[in-house]
């Protein structure tokens, strides 16, 4: 069994406050269904990126070409991100539960993922696991699923927990075989 990462903190979802949002000419007038009727912010947003939130928000694009509707699910409010990572926290906990209650192992790669995004993530073969994006070599260009290391980062934390819990010696994957830089 595997819990779930937290997908808030992939690269695909950038958070971006209120008061830097503020700062694009016209955005209130453009973008005013997130501020309540009395033109008070209704929360913090995530900013999913992509092209049009690139031209929205960079300074060397004449306001008369910026975008003047974004698409949908590129803003997110906090809230629902708060509520989402609250349901992932219940799930997670449930997997447990089902695993101790039922003797099988689980893979916890949601605290894998936080140690890959906090830089304190370093393979049995000494690679250091980096989660940014683009720079990093954990995420593939759609800012979601894995590099080919990546998998062998996962595919460890799996082997792992099964000779950790089987008492078994399958070996590990030489993850650093993976990089497209040696």
């Amino acid at each position: 069994m595997m819990n779930s990462p937290d997908f808030w903190d992939f690269p695909l979802n950038t958070v971006l406050k209120t008061e830097m949002i503020l700062k694009v000419p016209d955005f209130v007038y453009r973008f005013s269904s997130l501020y309540s009727p009395s033109g008070v912010k209704k929360s913090n947003f995530v900013i999913r990126p992509n092209s049009t939130i690139d031209s929205v928000l960079s300074e060397k694009v004449h306001v008369t070409l910026k975008p003047q509707k974004l698409p949908s699910q590129t803003i997110i409010q906090e809230a629902v991100v708060l509520e989402s990572k609250n349901s992932l926290s219940e799930e997670n906990s449930s997997m447990l539960e089902f695993s101790q209650k039922y003797n099988y192992p689980l893979v916890d790669i949601y605290t894998m993922f936080k140690k890959i995004f906090r830089g304190e993530y370093i393979t049995d073969d000494g690679v250091q696991v980096d989660g940014s994006y683009p720079t990093g070599n954990f995420f593939s260009s759609d800012m979601i699923h894995p590099t080919a290391f990546g998998q062998a980062v996962i595919a460890n934390e799996v082997i792992k927990s099964m000779n950790g819990f089987y008492k078994t010696e399958i070996p590990l994957i030489p993850t650093r075989e993976y990089l497209l830089v040696k």
